[in-house]
């Protein structure tokens, strides 16, 4: 148990950096700075396990299972450093779609409209 509670100071410190860093960007909105924050935390916390994982012998592992249901079902089975893996994959990358900014609205031309004849 006192390996989780370990664990969990990384990504609490994360967590302030994402906070002091918002605080030297001031012109990013809440509305976007949270979200960036939680997702980006998301992603680290996975990060943190998967090195703890790995750290005590675990390996990524993605193998074929037919034991289901009498042996007639299949499946796979995964470590667990392989779903921390796509944990990280997955949170990271929403934390760069929601870090993104919104493209720009295309601007309204100069050009006076066409008229139809």
């Amino acid at each position: 148990m006192a390996e989780l509670r370990e664990l969990i100071w990384a990504p609490v410190l994360l967590m302030a950096a994402f906070l002091v860093a918002g605080a030297f960007f001031p012109d990013i909105p809440f509305t976007r700075a949270a979200p960036v924050a939680i997702l980006g935390t998301g992603a680290l916390s996975f990060l943190v396990l998967l090195a703890a994982s790995l750290a005590h012998g675990g390996r990524v592992e993605v193998r074929t299972y037919w034991g289901g249901l009498g042996g007639g079902l299949g499946g796979w089975r995964l470590s667990s450093a392989a779903v921390y893996l796509m944990g990280a994959l997955a949170f990271g990358a929403l934390t760069a779609a929601a870090a993104h900014p919104d493209p720009e609205p295309p601007q309204a031309s100069a050009a006076a409209p066409v008229k139809a004849p």
